[in-house]
């Protein structure tokens, strides 16, 4: 009889990448505290080279920090009159802590026994934006995206992947939503933190009015 043995790209029984990280303990998240609950965002609608930070991430361990993808999922009272979300981010080459706006969360491991803590030191949005300071280093923008979002609608989700295909594709947007939530995603360049690099991650939603966006995030990262 046949053999009924599957090879893909080559190997057999080969783990999807994100299950190989997590059983060597090399795949961290950090999330919203409570499931269910989110954090208020600020309202800002253009970029700004202090006032928009959503996420810093410093590197002060002895491995390298591949970001993976982030998701931003809103509750709450959507904000009006929004057209598209723009995410930029930042590497520099020294240590950077937000002054304002911000808390820091403890990253986690998928696989708690395996691979030991992690290096990162995660600050994240809380009420507003983080203020970001002055570079105390080089400061390089290494990605630039974007993503049409028309009229945010409360239950979205807003997923960024770093080094995901560039050709894939989000929701196909011709007219202005109404009521339905939408899973929205966006391809942004791969994003690597050496150790003692800090990346800043920068977010404005253009047109967004009257109030601030409430979000639960959910964001993951390899560590090699």
């Amino acid at each position: 009889m046949a053999s009924s043995t599957s090879v893909f790209t080559g190997s057999i029984g080969l783990l999807p990448p994100r299950l190989q990280a997590a059983a060597a303990g090399g795949y961290y998240t950090v999330t919203n505290p409570t499931p269910g609950t989110g954090v208020v965002c600020g309202t800002v609608t253009a970029f700004s080279a202090t006032a928009d930070g959503l996420f810093t991430i410093s590197n002060s361990g002895s491995r390298t920090i591949y970001l993976d993808a982030l998701t931003l999922m809103m509750s709450g009272t959507a904000p009006t009159a929004t057209t598209v979300q723009k995410i930029a981010v930042f590497l520099e080459n020294g240590i950077v802590a937000p002054t304002g706006g911000n808390s820091v969360v403890t990253a986690k491991p998928v696989n708690p026994t395996a691979g030991g803590g992690s290096g990162a030191t995660v600050n994240v949005f809380v009420s507003a934006m983080c203020t970001i300071p002055a570079a105390v280093g080089a400061r390089t923008l290494v990605s630039n995206g974007s993503m049409p979002t028309s009229l945010g609608v409360t239950g979205d989700s807003y997923v960024y992947n770093f080094g995901g295909d560039p050709a894939q594709s989000g929701g196909q947007l011709t007219a202005a939503r109404a009521t339905a939530p939408a899973r929205l995603v966006a391809s942004c360049n791969p994003v690597s933190i050496p150790p003692g690099f800090t990346a800043i991650i920068d977010w404005w939603w253009i047109g967004q009015a009257t109030n601030g966006p409430t979000f639960e995030y959910e964001f993951g990262w390899f560590e090699f």
